[in-house]
């Protein structure tokens, strides 16, 4: 019995073989010459049960079967040569580009929050030997990462332009990365990677932009992002996504640009685990709002007060996050608004809540769904594609032009009971792990870094 525990690429250096059965033809020369013999090998490093003495002992499997199987110092009963074994993996260097983005000025919290989630773990993996952020002084680093500091790129948009079109390229091939990975989702169009590159696709958000609500963006920015994102489905030599959800929607891009599909991978995302005892609940519902008009800030607000029309709810709603320009609140005593505020301040609110109602009509993953009900709160949620796939169906999903399915939805939370949200929260939480997005991240890393650059 074996187990895998990661596939390696490595300099294998043979220094001696055995004859096991003395009837057996004579060893070649140069398998008894005592002299190091230098190979390269791809395979595994596994675990197996040795059924003699009931023990387990590391073991390093070759991809070719032909080049004969080999262990670390006891015989292998797969193969008719022994061979003492010294193996050395090879350096593998991940450049990590996180310097444009910071809480002043990211559009995207959860992109934010998938950057600085997604490093730490990484750090913790063995197939990376190092890492280094290109990063800039509001953002922590993790121990054990270099780190190169870009201020600037943060602070301007002329600086973040550059950043992306040649900077960040040029930081990478002067630091020797063997791989730059970019957390996104665009790349640069003007210049070619000089290293291999991986990018993390949140979305085709600038898509459905262009047909939903074409004045969304500006002429540039719409130009702007689609040529960057074309450019990330033409060079990129692998792509991350948060769901597979996202995971069609760039093979669908790709189709639609007549491009050749790009390597997906399915990473995930993670949350931090939620430390200490949970507040007691509060009689709050909790609503995040944004100018955004794909979040439907109007329609929730409508909603909301119509149901509280006809409901007997004395407790809080507190809308969190910015307002369209000009939107006025209903005159309910019983409403809050708190503009955009850090992730620990939201997390507090949320804790003490009873209920968060998510309204949207486009995600590439939806986080603040499974952030509920790790909170201890029961989620009321547009049901869409994306968040019906990242959060299970668990929780209470409604149809974006059905009123009653949100009346019922929103009036299930509050009666829900609350093993009920554990329940939910603990399948979800063993879902989605940074750990696990981490691993499937390195190790396709590590089993990639060999093969050729996207021409």
């Amino acid at each position: 019995m074996e187990r895998v525990l990661a596939p390696i690429a490595a300099d294998a250096k043979l220094w001696q073989a055995k004859q096991r059965n003395s009837r057996l033809p004579r060893l070649p020369d140069r398998l008894r010459n005592p002299a190091p013999v230098a190979f390269p090998v791809k395979g595994c490093l596994v675990q197996r049960r040795d059924p003699q003495f009931d023990e387990f002992h590391l073991c390093f499997r070759p991809r070719d079967r032909r080049r004969a199987f080999f262990s670390t110092g006891k015989q292998d009963n797969h193969a008719l040569l022994c061979f003492k074994v010294e193996i050395a993996m090879r350096p593998l260097t991940l450049g990590y580009s996180v310097a444009d983005q910071s809480l002043r000025q990211s559009k995207s919290i959860g992109i934010l929050n998938v950057s600085l989630g997604l490093l730490p773990a990484l750090a913790a993996r063995g197939e990376l030997s190092s890492i280094i952020a290109f990063s800039n002084a509001s953002l922590g680093v993790p121990p054990g990462v270099q780190v190169q500091t870009h201020d600037a790129v943060a602070d301007n948009r002329l600086a973040r332009l550059w950043w992306d079109q040649a900077g960040v390229y040029r930081c990478a091939k002067k630091a020797g990365c063997d791989w730059l990975l970019l957390l996104k989702g665009f790349s640069s169009f003007l210049v070619r990677p000089p290293v291999k590159l991986a990018v993390y696709v949140h979305d085709a958000m600038h898509d459905f932009y262009r047909s939903q609500y074409p004045g969304g963006f500006s002429g540039f920015e719409k130009w702007y992002f689609a040529r960057a994102f074309a450019a990330t489905l033409r060079h990129a030599d692998l792509i991350f996504t948060n769901s597979t959800f996202t995971a069609e929607e760039v093979k669908r891009m790709t189709q639609k640009l007549g491009l050749p599909a790009p390597r997906t991978v399915v990473a995930g995302v993670g949350f931090p685990a939620v430390s200490g005892p949970l507040p007691a609940k509060e009689n709050i519902i909790a609503v995040p709002v944004s100018v955004w008009p794909h979040k439907l800030t109007a329609r929730a607000v409508a909603w909301l007060a119509r149901w509280q029309s006809k409901s007997s709810y004395s407790g809080s709603i507190s809308l969190v996050g910015s307002l369209p320009k000009a939107f006025v609140l209903p005159s309910f005593s019983n409403w809050r608004h708190f503009p955009r505020v850090p992730n620990v301040q939201f997390n507090d609110l949320l804790a003490r809540s009873r209920v968060l109602v998510y309204f949207s009509e486009y995600e590439g993953f939806g986080m603040p769904p499974i952030e509920a009900l790790l909170h201890g709160v029961a989620p009321v949620y547009s049901r869409i594609p994306a968040m019906t796939e990242t959060s299970a169906g668990f929780g209470f999903p409604f149809d974006n032009d059905d009123y009653a399915s949100f009346e019922a939805g929103l009036n299930g939370a509050l009666a829900c009971p609350a093993s009920q949200i554990i329940f939910w929260a603990g399948d979800l939480a063993r879902r989605h792990t940074w750990a696990a997005a981490a691993e499937r991240v390195a190790v396709t890393l590590a089993e990639l870094r060999d093969t050729p650059r996207r021409a």
